[in-house]
């Protein structure tokens, strides 16, 4: 993930454990229309989707 967070693919503050509650949450919920919410996580993890830092995990 370093690498892509470095060439600027995915958000700087993206973290692995983003990326395994995001597919839990796909998996979990989304049915036989996971290939829409999906496409929306993946655009909300592009550095151009970036308005404020993420809140803390807490």
């Amino acid at each position: 993930m370093s690498r892509a967070q470095e060439s600027g693919e995915v958000r700087a503050d993206l973290t692995l454990e983003d990326l395994h509650c995001l597919i839990t949450m796909v998996t979990a919920v989304a049915g036989t229309h996971w290939p829409r919410y999906l496409a929306l996580l993946l655009d909300g993890l592009s550095p151009a989707a970036v308005s404020a830092p993420l809140p803390n995990a807490g």
